[in-house]
């Protein structure tokens, strides 16, 4: 018996691929530690944000049935079967319980082919019917596994360049604060050898950076308006170009 669930719209075939790859590295990372999952169906795979699946429950249908000893085999072999059933429902948009008889199979089959490739309607059909392992799963997948692996890698490309961003900030936030712990001192007031006035007023540069015409020269700047002993900076240097909304500096 299947029972229909409408949904706004049908699970395309590149999103479909990409969870079975997730679902199928589940089951092979639960199967090579010589256990079974038991409990991949729709009421216990979640989607979170970024298309990534989640199975929960894992384990407690082992805590409930610990007195029946059935075989690892084919508890694992179940798990496989499980798979196939839960790609038809996702294509099918159709509930797919385990007592589903072979008429019922049968017509969500149907339905699923005439809405995917034949590679993907053989790959569930195999999961279903043939005695396969989960590892002999894994060679059917062929190159879809490695698209997923690219998806995957130009995410975290992604995350790795925007994480860099943020650290440049903080280091240029460090600097300032620790800047700002050595020009503050109270002890010596208002000393224009030392503290930010005029000239040496390390915000001010800091602010106009676009004056700059390279990182070389905004360097210099901050060293030469930091500096007590350093001599007047001359606005007409190579190093500075004149910016309409910069601060006029003595010469």
């Amino acid at each position: 018996m299947l029972t229909c669930v409408f949904v706004t719209s049908q699970v395309s075939d590149r999103i479909m691929w990409s969870y079975i790859s997730q679902l199928v590295a589940v089951l092979r990372n639960i199967h090579g530690t010589s256990m079974a999952c038991r409990c991949l169906t729709p009421a216990h795979v979640l989607r979170t944000s970024g298309g990534r699946l989640r199975v929960s429950c894992v384990g407690v249908v082992d805590v409930l049935e610990f007195e029946a000893r059935k075989h690892l085999a084919d508890l694992q072999r179940e798990d496989v079967r499980d798979l196939g059933r839960l790609i038809l429902a996702l294509g099918t948009r159709a509930i797919i319980p385990p007592a589903t008889d072979v008429a019922g199979m049968q017509k969500a089959a149907a339905i699923f082919q005439t809405h995917y490739p034949a590679e993907l309607y053989n790959f569930a059909v195999a999961c279903l019917s043939k005695p396969l392992s989960i590892f002999d799963v894994c060679g059917l997948m062929g190159h879809h596994v490695f698209e997923e692996l690219d998806v995957v890698q130009s995410v975290a490309d992604g995350y790795e360049a925007q994480l860099s961003r943020e650290f440049e900030s903080g280091r240029s936030l460090r600097l300032l604060l620790k800047l700002g712990f050595v020009n503050e001192r109270p002890e010596l007031g208002i000393d224009r050898q030392w503290a930010e006035t005029g000239d040496r007023y390390v915000h001010d540069h800091v602010g106009y950076k676009r004056a700059l015409t390279s990182t070389r020269a905004k360097r210099a700047l901050l060293i030469y308006s930091r500096s007590p002993c350093s001599p007047p900076i001359n606005p007409r240097s190579p190093l500075i170009h004149s910016h309409s909304h910069s601060r006029s500096l003595r010469s």
